[in-house]
């Protein structure tokens, strides 16, 4: 499945969504429209383990440090996201925001996993062919 929603500079790519062990929304950057072209960047973080409470639907937690400096502003910029809710301290030194996805992600959003699941159910639960088909 390809993505239609691009990301501006300096973090220019396509973005992916996924989900969490905890059930929230992943965001991923790649190169490419293309699932499974290169990674630019990793745009959220899992706070599973830190128990920040609870991420509403529509909102991202994103990851404000390191190689991800710069990259809220983009998002923000791109349009994929509205505003920034609050903030979560992780480490003295790391501060993830749980921010509002625009109606244009949770469009793109929807659309990914629309077609995940369509993707998924083309072929449910087939039994293993054996030597004699």
């Amino acid at each position: 499945m390809s993505s239609r929603l691009v990301v501006c500079s300096p973090f220019a790519g396509w973005i992916h969504f996924g989900v969490y062990e905890d059930g929230a929304t992943a965001m991923l950057i790649r190169a490419r429209p293309e699932e499974g072209s290169a990674p630019i960047a990793k745009a959220t973080v899992c706070l599973a383990d830190f128990e920040p409470g609870e991420t509403p639907p529509g909102h991202v937690w994103v990851k404000t440090w390191a190689e991800n400096v710069g990259l809220l502003e983009s998002l923000e910029v791109s349009g994929v996201l509205d505003a920034t809710v609050r903030s979560f301290d992780c480490s003295p030194h790391a501060t993830a925001r749980l921010c509002k996805l625009s109606p244009h992600a949770l469009e793109e959003l929807e659309r990914q996993r629309a077609a995940a699941l369509a993707a998924a159910a083309i072929l449910p639960d087939l039994e293993p062919l054996d030597d004699d088909f």
